[in-house]
């Protein structure tokens, strides 16, 4: 039991940093943020951002 609640935090863990990249790259890309501002408001790495782009 104790490892399928483990798993579901783990999961809800990286959706939250998932949803925080997706967040940074719009932001940026709208112009609103640089990189460094969105790396310091939403505590993700700037290799996060530049890899999540598409």
């Amino acid at each position: 039991m104790m490892d399928l609640l483990y798993e579901k935090q783990g999961s809800y863990l990286q959706g939250k940093k998932d949803q925080s990249i997706e967040v940074a790259r719009i932001m940026i890309n709208a112009g609103k943020l640089t990189i460094d501002e969105a790396v310091s408001l939403l505590h993700v790495s700037k290799s996060d951002i530049l890899s999540s782009e598409k």
